[in-house]
Parts: structure tokens; C-alpha cells; sequence
């Protein structure tokens, strides 16, 4: 009878150690986490002469706590978005909805900052083509990913990858006249930006396609939008192939796309 009783101490203090271990992995990563960004992308084509990117790309904003934030920017000659307007809709009806103009001389470039796991962001372009383009196959695509490097501790001859925290989904594409194309919104097929490796290094630069359909000139226009996800799942995946683990690993990293390219 005392050996069963040892073994069920043992056993519930193991449990407790786990708890408090996995506590704080979460909580390391809430305290210290100041700046987890996707930033510095533009919107650009390679054929100039056929394809044509509207000067606006929208952003619509879903955090935890309820809030709608929704930006608007400029798309630039060289293709860098910049802030132009944000539209914040509080959840709590004891703040005030705010609308902010921005002048494209004040740069403010697109910009995630302090994304929650199970926070998102939808974000929308629209294109047009001309009539030389009817019928032919495009692609939508994420060019030059990269995520903040990091180890899991001094002693990790591996870099990983802060990219493993995010993951992308096609949601929508309409034609001028609103008709639709797709609409994955209510059930978006998320796939992960990279895969941690916990015996090598991740790869540090890479490319997604998002979207690839058939121009019709009877679209006019279209309007795409596709979806970054933050989830912390693939990151618990590497932590618990770890034998030695300090810290919060991915505070302060930044997620980096340079481009959404349509060819």
C-alpha cells in the first residue's frame, strides 16, 4: 500500500513539474515578446504591360480581444505599401471607434506588430489585366520569406526559423461585378509558412505560391485576399523535441515578406 501511494506522489508531482514547465514556455513568451512583426512587404508584377496592380491594398485585423483593425495603404511606384488610413473598431463599447489619415511621406510601411497565437490578418489586393491576357494562367505568390533566426540554446549548433510561427491561407477572389471565384473564408485551408527542424538548419529564404487561377476578361478586375495566421503549434513541436531549453524563444522575432508577386 505504501508503494502505491510513492508511485502516485511521484506520479502527480511529474504531472506538476510538466504543468509548470509548459506554464512557462506561455508565459515567457507573453512577458517578453515586444515585436512580433510581418513587415517590409510590397505588391509588384513582373509584366507591366499586361498586368496592373491597384494603388490600394486593405488590411482587416482580428485580434483576441475582439477588436477590427482596418488599414488601408498606398501601393507605390517601386511597389512598398505604405500607410494611408486605420480604422479601429473596439469590442469594448466603452472606447471610441478612431479613423487616422496618414500621408504617404510619413512611410509608415505595412506592419504586424505583437500578433497573439490565434490572432489573424486578411489582407486584399486587386489587379487587372489586358485583353492579351484572356485565358491565360496566373499565380499569386509570397516572395522572399524569412523569419529571425534563432537557437534553442547556447549550446544548438541549428538555426531555426521564427517563420514557424505563422501560417498563410487563401480566402477569397471576386470580379468587379462581385462575383465569386472562391470563398474559403468560413473554412480556410491553412498551410504552414516552414517546419521547424529540430536536427538541421531551417531554410532561411523562401517563396509560397498562394493562389493560381485563369484570367477572364470578363472579370474586369479581381479582388484577392488571403490570410496570415499566427499558431504556436509547430513551435511547441521543436520545444518538446528539445533536450535543453531557455527561455522564450521566439520573443522579439519578426516575420519578413518582401513581396506579393503576381505573374
Amino acid at each position: 500500500m505504501k508503494i502505491r501511494i510513492t508511485k502516485l506522489v511521484l506520479n502527480i508531482s511529474t504531472f506538476l513539474v510538466t504543468c509548470l514547465l509548459l506554464v512557462f514556455f506561455i508565459f515567457g513568451w507573453y512577458t517578453s515578446n515586444k515585436n512580433v512583426n510581418a513587415n517590409g512587404i510590397s505588391a509588384s508584377t513582373a509584366d507591366v504591360k499586361n498586368i496592373f496592380v491597384d494603388e490600394e491594398v486593405t488590411t482587416e485585423r482580428h485580434n483576441l480581444n475582439g477588436d477590427l483593425i482596418y488599414d488601408t495603404y498606398k501601393v507605390m511606384p517601386d511597389g512598398v505599401l505604405y500607410l494611408t488610413k486605420r480604422i479601429i473598431n473596439y469590442k469594448d463599447t466603452s472606447k471610441q471607434d478612431s479613423e487616422t489619415n496618414y500621408e504617404t511621406s510619413e512611410k509608415i510601411s505595412f506592419n504586424i506588430s505583437e500578433m497573439l497565437p490565434g490572432e489573424f490578418i486578411d489582407i486584399t489586393i486587386s489587379f487587372s489585366m489586358t485583353e492579351i491576357k484572356n485565358n491565360s494562367p496566373f499565380k499569386i505568390s509570397l516572395n522572399n520569406i524569412k523569419g529571425d533566426e534563432f537557437k534553442l540554446d547556447d549550446s544548438d549548433p541549428y538555426v531555426h526559423n521564427a517563420s514557424c510561427a505563422f501560417k498563410y491561407a487563401n480566402i477569397s477572389l471576386y470580379d468587379s461585378s462581385n462575383n465569386k471565384i472562391f470563398d474559403y473564408s468560413s473554412n480556410p485551408d491553412y498551410e504552414w509558412f516552414n517546419i521547424p527542424r529540430i536536427n538541421s538548419n531551417d531554410q532561411t529564404n523562401f517563396d509560397v505560391q498562394l493562389c493560381s487561377q485563369t484570367w477572364l476578361s470578363s472579370y474586369g478586375k479581381l479582388f484577392y485576399t488571403f490570410r496570415i495566421y499566427e499558431d504556436f503549434e509547430k513551435y511547441y513541436d521543436l520545444i518538446n523535441k528539445a533536450s535543453n531549453v531557455k527561455g522564450a524563444l521566439l520573443s522579439r522575432k519578426n516575420l519578413i515578406i518582401e513581396k506579393i508577386f503576381i505573374l
